[in-house]
C-alpha cells in the first residue's frame, strides 16, 4: 500500500514504476487522496504489477489491515486506528 497523504505526491508513481521494473509479485493499493491528476497518471500507465489506485477515502485502516507493508510519509494518516 501507498499513502502519502490526503493529496497523495507525484513521487509515488515513481515508486511503483521502479516496484514494476523490480519485478517483484506484488500487488499495490495506491491511495491518490484528492489528487485528481496523480490518479488520472496511474490510470492511463501501463505495468505489470497490479496496482488499484483510489481517491479521497475515510476507509484506509480497513486498507491498511488488508496491506503486508505500507510505504509513505510519516503522519497521523499513516497510524493505524485500534
Amino acid at each position: 500500500m501507498l499513502l502519502f497523504g490526503g493529496f497523495g505526491s507525484k513521487v509515488m508513481l515513481e515508486i511503483v514504476e521502479q516496484l514494476d521494473a523490480a519485478k517483484l509479485p506484488l500487488q499495490l493499493v495506491v491511495i491518490c487522496g484528492k489528487n485528481d491528476k496523480l490518479a488520472e497518471a496511474f490510470s492511463r500507465a501501463e505495468m505489470g504489477l497490479a496496482v488499484a489506485h483510489r481517491g479521497f477515502t475515510k476507509e484506509v485502516h480497513r486498507l491498511m489491515r488488508a496491506a503486508d507493508f505500507l510505504i509513505g510519509k510519516p503522519g497521523p494518516g499513516s497510524v493505524p486506528k485500534r
